[in-house]
C-alpha cells in the first residue's frame, strides 16, 4: 500500500553543515565591511562619503537579514533530518530490526 521512503540523513545533514558555513561567511564579511565603513567615515567626510555610508549600511543589513535566513533554514533541515531518522528507528523496531 505504501512505497518505502528512502532518506539519506547524511546529506541533509552536510547540506545544513553548508549552509551555515556560508551563514558564518557571510557574517565575517560583515564585520569586515563594517570595519572598513569606519574606517571610511573616520578618513573622509562630505556628501558622498554618506551616501557611501548610506549604501554600505543598507548592504550589511542585507547580508546580516542573508545569514540569518542561512542560519534559520539549517536549523529547519537539522530538525527534518532528525524527525527522517527518529522516524526510520520507529519503522525498524516496528519491524523487529
Amino acid at each position: 500500500m505504501f512505497d518505502e521512503i528512502k532518506v539519506d540523513v547524511g546529506a541533509i545533514i552536510d547540506q545544513a553543515v553548508a549552509m551555515e558555513k556560508s551563514a558564518e561567511s557571510l557574517q565575517e564579511a560583515s564585520a569586515t565591511l563594517f570595519e572598513k565603513l569606519r574606517e571610511l567615515q573616520e578618513s573622509t567626510a562630505g556628501g558622498a562619503s554618506e551616501a557611501a555610508s548610506t549604501m554600505t549600511l543598507d548592504t550589511i543589513g542585507k547580508i546580516e537579514a542573508r545569514a540569518g535566513k542561512l542560519t534559520r533554514n539549517a536549523k529547519v533541515i537539522r530538525e527534518l533530518a532528525a524527525l527522517y531518522d527518529a522516524a526510520d528507528r520507529e519503522g525498524a523496531r516496528s519491524f523487529g530490526d
